[in-house]
Parts: C-alpha cells; structure tokens; sequence
C-alpha cells in the first residue's frame, strides 16, 4: 500500500511542477526533490 501512496505523491507533485509551474520544465530544486523522494522510497524498501 505504501508504493501507491508514493506513486500518486510522485504524480501530483510532477503535475503541479510541469503545469504550474515554469513553462513545462523542472528546475534544479524540484529535480533533486524528485530524486531526495525516490532516494527515500528505496531506503524504505530495502530496510
């Protein structure tokens, strides 16, 4: 249950960066919170 909780997090937060944001881009910060996310969801898993 908690991969679909990260999944649809992941999801919002993509949709609000790309068409809320700057013109259909990620910018530095929300790239490296993009990867700080999936950093974490990989410790989770395999600990």
């Amino acid at each position: 249950m908690f991969d679909i909780y990260v999944n649809i997090l992941a999801g919002i937060l993509l949709f609000a960066f790309i068409f809320i944001g700057r013109g259909r881009q990620l910018v530095k910060w929300e790239g490296f919170l993009f990867l700080s996310i999936y950093l974490v969801y990989l410790i989770i898993l395999v600990s």
